[in-house]
């Protein structure tokens, strides 16, 4: 799995949590832990990737595009849900989530 596509999973899981107006702590933190362990990234890592997500004005959809591996759509559906879930799924979180399904085609 090359970089592009990691750092995309990472926008897709940010995209869903911010839905409601805020990334939490206990997101970001479940956010990390879920990319560490399963993309073996280091701590140094989640800086530029924050940097990345939040330096860019680009929509969901523009990272929905770049990921076409249906094993990582679905790790990145797991992720967005666990870590949406942590300080409640807010409604606008589960729209956004329900919609990247949709999108993706997967039920």
């Amino acid at each position: 799995m090359n970089n592009d596509d990691v750092e995309s999973a990472f926008n897709i899981c940010v995209s869903i949590c911010g839905q409601d107006g805020v990334i939490s702590h206990q997101e970001e933190e479940a956010i990390i832990d879920k990319f560490k362990s399963l993309f073996e990234l280091g701590d140094d890592d989640f800086d530029d990737l924050f940097d990345n997500f939040f330096a860019t004005n680009d929509h969901i959809d523009s990272y929905l595009e770049k990921v076409t591996n249906v094993d990582l759509q679905r790790k990145i559906l797991l992720i967005s849900e666990y870590s949406a879930a942590i300080d409640g799924f807010d409604v606008r979180e589960n729209i956004a989530f329900q919609r990247v399904k949709l999108v993706w085609g997967i039920s």
